[in-house]
């Protein structure tokens, strides 16, 4: 559409003037349901974020639209206008009067080989390939699809009632040109793209991916956050804290089961302390992981650095769990009995080692028994760090941290 007016939608109906077109598209930009009018007619619900094509049928004709809920707060709606060449080829294949009957190819005679594709589709989304329109809006995809070679920017929502397949390595004409792709549906079904020999994207529910073609192929320009981390003061906008709570299955679900299901754990073995990952909790609920109170620690293992211990530094593998601990820290310091008559015990000289340091000289250093003197009882004196209460020990002291919030987002 080449021409836009943004209308307010309350409880009453708001009508559009000054436009000069017989179709338009209205935009519900707004996250409540609207009803629309043509020319006084019968009021037709439109779903929050959704999109309609309107035949208003003449010049004059006018639209009008309010809030199906009667709310007296407006709510933004845009109305578009100025079909370009390609919507309205697009709106005149959709909006054909009744079904597509295809037509076998051996009764075409002068058709040529694009009418013969046009006549024998078996469906719309068939018949838009065949007429070749590179820059138009699919809707409602739900078949396996292949797109045409691509002359302008097209734009492709999905809405699988299965597991589907679409085909976009017939590419582009030239370089640049966009592809921007949807999964439009609500159910839990995917839809597997195949955008170059042997490999695959997959959009499960909300999920989107934009492409832009260059040399030999196609390049990811941006695709869906859902699934991806955000960490900082704030959770972003559009993510959930991982907070352990509970919640109704959405797009994330969809995107865990699809790309994170070795990290989907039973409801037991979380409350155990797997609360790190994800539970299908129910069939109508999920549970986040608790990411609280802890800190975060790359997995794998260097390749350089090294503990106390002489092993290299380990982060484990993904969300593997490693408790506080200290570096165990141990020493020995040795003493012989005194004499018969009950002297104290006398350090032996050169005893000291591990965490224990000695020196000699000073007031202090009092009187040293050699161990090649007279036999007497020995006593040890040691130092070690795990025998402290509680104490978990191991090969490194773990580093103070500074506590953040952590968010996966749920929708883009």
């Amino acid at each position: 559409m080449n021409n836009a007016i943004q209308l307010k939608a309350a409880d009453a109906f708001a009508s559009a003037h000054g436009y000069s077109a017989s179709v338009v598209r209205l935009r519900n930009t707004s996250d409540v349901s609207i009803d629309y009018s043509v020319s006084g007619g019968d009021a037709v619900e439109l779903a929050a974020g959704a999109s309609a094509v309107v035949d208003v049928a003449a010049l004059t004709s006018e639209i009008s639209v309010r809030r199906t809920d009667l709310s007296t707060t407006p709510v933004n709606v845009m109305l578009e206008f100025g079909l370009d060449p390609d919507e309205a080829y697009v709106f005149a294949v959709e909006n054909a009067p009744g079904s597509i009957t295809s037509v076998a190819s051996s009764d075409i005679t002068d058709a040529g080989t694009a009418g013969k594709a046009v006549l024998t589709a078996e469906t719309q989304a068939q018949g838009r390939t065949a007429l070749g329109l590179g820059g138009t809006i699919i809707t409602n995809i739900d078949e396996d699809y292949a797109t045409p070679v691509l002359t302008q920017n097209t734009k492709l929502y999905f809405a699988p009632s299965q597991d589907r397949a679409c085909d976009i390595t017939a590419g582009t004409e030239q370089v640049g040109t966009k592809l921007f792709l949807y999964h439009s549906g609500s159910g839990n079904f995917k839809e597997t793209v195949t955008y170059a020999t042997g490999k695959t994207l997959v959009l499960t529910r909300k999920m989107y991916a934009e492409l832009e073609s260059v040399p030999g192929g196609w390049m990811f320009v941006r695709e869906s956050r859902i699934g991806q981390m955000g960490f900082g003061m704030f959770v972003p906008r559009g993510a959930v804290e991982l907070a352990g709570q509970l919640r109704d299955k959405d797009a994330l679900w969809h995107y865990i089961t699809e790309y994170l299901s070795a990290n989907i754990v039973t409801e037991t073995a979380w409350q155990e302390g797997n609360c790190l990952k994800f539970v299908n909790y129910s069939e109508t609920q999920y549970r986040l992981p608790d990411w609280r109170g802890i800190t975060t620690r790359y997995a794998g293992t260097n390749s350089v650095l090294k503990m106390g211990s002489g092993s290299y530094y380990t982060g484990g593998s993904v969300l593997s769990v490693l408790l506080d601990m200290m570096q165990a820290i141990s020493g020995r310091i040795d003493f012989r009995g005194g004499a018969t008559g009950g002297n104290a015990p006398i350090f032996v000289n050169g005893s000291a080692s591990g965490a224990i340091e000695t020196s000699s000289g000073g007031a202090s250093t009092g009187t040293r028994y050699e161990a090649t003197g007279e036999t007497h009882n020995s006593f040890k004196v040691t130092i070690n760090s795990a025998k402290s209460a509680n104490a978990r020990t191991g090969a490194e002291t773990r580093p103070v941290s500074v506590s953040i919030n952590v968010g996966i987002y749920y929708k883009n």
